[in-house]
């Protein structure tokens, strides 16, 4: 349940903490002319504006800055934009758009205005301005009244709440600073990234600097920005760091837009991809920012107890904005955790006499943890200086992750470098990619009900679902019967989702347990009489092995099924272009179970394929997968089709395929290492490595068994902390590159198409091996693979029975 903003609510402020000196936010590149964003770095004069008049009690004018950007007359701060501009140009974003926005607006009881909201709380409040010099009584004396005056702003408020002075002042200081920054500039800079294509280079470069300049201000305004803020934490806690790191994300978005094609489909999504990145680096960065401001409060507040009123007012005020701005982030992580934080604001607005501050680091420390994946640490959070110790987090302990990838609305489903014009009418097939959003933020959210649902009932393709390709034979196909042999099962990529969605520690198995069994299909009946694994599976693990699975091993396995139909096809002399069924028809189906309905959107296995370009030295395999497509379609497109060049795009597309989800097992592998030195389990790194090998494990295991045994146990129990110094990625680089070795003759190279990982670069990790020299036999699928390959369940419940004994 989520609760409107009210004097409950605890929130935090700006404060002047360690006397620090100025920081730098300036970045080179920034558009010039009519793209120049320089007023929106003067927003935060503004805010400086804003500051100044509030804090001496000059009512009229603060108002005036608010409202008009302007104060005495005609002295405008930012050429005419105001604050209260963009308090409600927040209310007309698409509620489907930006993330942030999407997650404030839905935490806010769908309130399209917010932040409106919030700025009434205090410019509206009815004892506004009431002393001598205020607002009320300088309006009777000018001659002038602002073009949007207050009592217009407020009319239908009805003089609102009455807040204490201190209050009001703090509530019009960090208001703008730090709310209208956050959610505007994060807001921005996520336009920017979904809407590439429609913006084109100079429009997203100046809206990406629009997000920048938002959140980081004009270079030399002290205490009007959250970039400042940001600076001001780094003095009071042992930090240092975060501000460059933000300026640097920046400057890396700017230059990559500068210096992207936007003619070329792959370069612009692989731009997406890096500047999601950035932007989900920045994000982390400043929620950090509030939770660092939140926890600098609650010591004030525990420690000094200061006995003016008009002192803990303050304090609570400046609390109270800071955690409205990290409320929706701590909600769509744990609604329980939000629920403790919400208690402690409270008990702090009740002047309780209990010391909080540990409690409040605790959820701040799991808020953390849950980033990991967008580039912080808990070093970026650090300690309070001068602060004394807190008990161990026992909230460390249930790895999480927090739910941040960008909005998206693009949609590009033919591209230039692949087929231009599909056969038939196949887009339902794109639109699975639509149910692969949904149960990925359904399940980050432990939704699993609804995840459920949608997986096995679908949603946005008509009369299709994940679950039905997920368990459907298909008897006649060399790529099914390959991995029905090597798992032992006909509904192998279920199995696996099954094994996650079901095991002992989800939600459904409670449901279960309390007699809640729902009709045929629905979640519970979909679990029912499944054990799984005794030991359940953490959130962490949850997050990448349903999703992955979903969105890689459905995609690309539907993809190699259809792609090797078509060949089929053609031989059968089936190539009547468009018709059903026909080679044609076939070709358009895999196209589309690989790109989805959005590529790029990371619902697809497209992006993947993009997303590892960016892990390796080596670059180019989205094109030659999508030239191949579109090859094989333009020969499909004459008369008396070629088998043989049919043939050879299928098989180069799936050897380059494979060598993509070879690249991310190799990934993982690497920071499988880095979990075992660090002596924790690698929850979300083993399951998303196991998930992208259990695509690949059948082809793998039929040219070299050994190795495909050897990879299979590393990455069995993600579980359990591994024994260090096993040099993991070695073993793995050594299996994957050899593999990748076998494929030579179908178009795909180690150097050109496989690569080195950029990390283990850096570390100069060198790998010293010989390979097998075999080459992998696309039309057999009776191999080595059934020989030794015990299923991945039966390999669990063996890793449990040790783990039970």
């Amino acid at each position: 349940m989520v609760t409107t903003p009210t004097t409950t609510f605890v929130v935090m402020g700006w404060m002047v903490g360690t006397a620090l000196g100025q920081p730098t936010g300036n970045i080179n590149g920034l558009p010039t002319g009519q793209y120049s964003v320089d007023d929106y770095l003067k927003l935060s004069v503004c805010n400086e504006w804003m500051r100044d008049a509030v804090t001496n009690n000059r009512w009229n004018e603060a108002a005036d800055v608010f409202l008009n950007g302007r104060k005495d007359g005609d002295n405008y701060c930012a050429n005419g934009k105001s604050t209260h501009r963009y308090v409600k140009k927040s209310s007309f974003l698409e509620v489907r758009g930006p993330n942030t926005y999407r997650g404030f607006y839905k935490f806010y009881n769908n309130d399209r205005m917010f932040l409106d909201t919030l700025a009434k709380r205090y410019l509206c409040s009815s004892t506004y301005g009431d002393a001598p010099g205020s607002r009320r009584r300088m309006l009777e004396e000018e001659d002038e009244v602002p073009t949007t005056s207050r009592d217009d702003y407020c009319v239908e408020v009805a003089n609102g709440i009455g807040l204490s002075a201190p209050r009001i002042k703090e509530g019009m200081i960090k208001l703008p600073q730090v709310l209208v920054g956050l959610v505007n500039g994060l807001s921005e800079s996520e336009k920017s990234i979904v809407e590439l294509e429609t913006l084109g280079k100079e429009l997203s470069r100046y809206v990406f600097a629009e997000g920048y300049a938002f959140t980081v201000g004009k270079d030399g305004v002290e205490d009007a920005s959250l970039f400042y803020t940001a600076h001001r934490r780094e003095g009071d806690f042992d930090v240092s760091g975060n501000t460059d790191a933000i300026i640097t994300a920046y400057q890396e978005g700017i230059n990559a837009i500068a210096n992207t094609n936007f003619n070329s489909d792959s370069a612009v999504i692989r731009l997406r991809i890096k500047l999601t990145k950035l932007v989900q680096k920045v994000s982390a960065l400043y929620v950090i920012v509030l939770g660092q401001s939140i926890e600098r409060y609650a010591n004030k507040l525990d420690t000094e107890r200061p006995a003016e009123q008009d002192t803990v007012d303050k304090w609570l005020e400046e609390m109270r904005l800071f955690y409205y701005g990290i409320a929706p982030f701590v909600d769509a992580l744990d609604h329980q955790a939000y629920l403790d934080l919400d208690e402690m604001m409270s008990s702090y607005e009740s002047s309780s006499t209990s010391s909080q501050r540990c409690r409040v680091r605790h959820i701040f420390e799991y808020l953390v943890q849950s980033m990991y994946a967008y580039g912080v640490s808990q070093d970026d959070y650090g300690s309070l200086k001068d602060a004394g110790a807190c008990p161990e987090n026992d909230l460390l302990k249930v790895p999480n992750a927090l739910a941040l990838p960008l909005g998206s609305k693009w949609h590009t489903p033919y591209l230039k470098d692949g087929i231009r014009r599909l056969a038939t009418d196949t887009k339902d097939y794109a639109l699975l990619s639509y149910d692969v959003c949904e149960v990925n933020e359904a399940v980050l959210h432990k939704q699993w009900d609804k995840a459920i649902e949608i997986y096995v009932q679908g949603k946005n393709a008509p009369d299709k679902s994940l679950y039905s390709y997920a368990i459907k034979p298909e008897p006649e196909s060399v790529t099914w019967r390959r991995f029905k042999n090597a798992y032992g099962s006909e509904t192998f990529i279920d199995d696996h989702v099954k094994e996650y969605f079901c095991s002992k520690s989800t939600r459904l198995r409670k449901l279960l347990e309390e007699g809640d069994v729902a009709e045929d299909g629905n979640p519970s009946n979909y679990c029912s009489g499944y054990e799984g694994n005794p030991r359940g599976y953490e959130h962490a693990s949850k997050t990448q092995a349903i999703p992955k699975a979903m969105q890689n091993w459905i995609g690309i396995y539907m993809s190699t099924v259809e792609f090797e139909k078509a060949v089929g096809q053609v031989e059968k002399g089936e190539t009547i272009y468009g018709a059903r069924p026909s080679a044609s028809h076939s070709l358009s189906e895999a196209y589309l179970f690989y790109t989805g309905a959005r590529p790029g959107d990371d619902c697809s296995a497209f992006t993947t394929t993009d997303k590892r370009a960016l892990n390796f030295v080596v670059d180019g395999n989205q094109k030659q997968i999508l030239e191949a497509f579109k090859r094989a379609n333009d020969e499909l497109e004459g008369n008396n089709p070629s088998v043989e060049v049919v043939r050879q795009a299928y098989q180069e597309v799936t050897s380059l395929h494979l060598t993509v989800y070879a690249k991310g097992v190799t990934r993982y592998a690497y920071y499988l290492d880095d979990a075992a030195k660090n002596g924790i389990p690698p929850f979300r790194y083993g399951a998303e490595g196991k998930t992208f090998y259990k695509i690949i494990m059948p082809y793998v295991a039929s040219v070299d068994p050994e190795g495909a045994q050897r990879v299979m146990e590393i990455f069995a129990d993600e579980n359990s902390v591994m024994e260090a110094n096993q040099n993991y990625y070695c073993q793995v680089e050594e299996v994957m590159n050899c593999f990748v070795g076998s494929m030579t003759s179908y178009g795909v190279s180690v150097e050109e198409n496989y690569g080195e990982f950029h990390e283990a670069a850096r570390d100069n990790i060198e790998c010293s091996f010989t390979c097998h020299g075999r080459t992998l036999d696309f039309d057999n699928a009776d191999n080595a693979a059934t020989s030794f390959i015990h299923s991945w369940a039966s390999l669990v419940a063996l890793v449990s029975l040790l783990f039970a004994i």
